[in-house]
């Protein structure tokens, strides 16, 4: 069935889907006014189960939910070309993941805690490779350095943001 959006600040919104007790319930389609849609699992009114969600900007997640939000195995595709694919933990990155950078094509691959990239691998786009610890998307402390062009690697760390290989 086809039902008129339930929430009362947006009332152009629609919602087509199965619905148990005045709730949406099973699987169905909601379409924002705004241009975005979700399509997937609900329970108790909530985004749950399996499900995608498109933005108005052209973002889009496609994965597993718990209780409206991204919880479990998930892709969230960017409007600017950078593209997360792995673990969520109640709508944020948690776990392991990469996230791939459009930008400058290099990729945060390891793991993640609280939305934030704690410790793993950055990818450059030549293929050479940082692999320790991160802290707010920066190398910190201790870690090897893997060169693509000659194959050499290089233990050091990061002392105040510079790079201190061992000789």
């Amino acid at each position: 069935m086809t039902y008129p959006g339930l929430d009362p600040d947006s009332p152009k919104d629609v919602y087509e889907g199965e619905m148990v007790a005045g709730k949406r319930e099973g699987t169905g389609k909601y379409t924002f006014a705004n241009g975005g849609s979700y399509e997937g699992g609900y329970s108790d009114n909530q985004k749950s189960g399996d499900g995608v969600i498109e933005f108005p900007d052209g973002s889009k997640y496609s994965g597993d939910w718990a209780e409206d939000k991204y919880h479990g195995l998930g892709t969230f595709n960017y409007a600017g070309g950078d593209i997360y694919e792995g673990e969520w933990n109640a709508g944020e990155k948690q776990g392991e993941g990469k996230y791939f950078f459009q930008s400058n094509g290099s990729t945060f691959e390891g793991k993640w805690v609280e939305g934030k990239f704690v410790q793993g691998k950055w990818i450059l786009k030549d293929g050479s490779t940082f692999e320790g610890g991160f802290e707010e998307g920066v190398p910190v402390g201790v870690g090897v350095y893997t060169f693509v062009g000659n194959g050499l690697s290089q233990r050091g760390q990061f002392v105040d943001g510079i790079w201190k290989g061992e000789a």
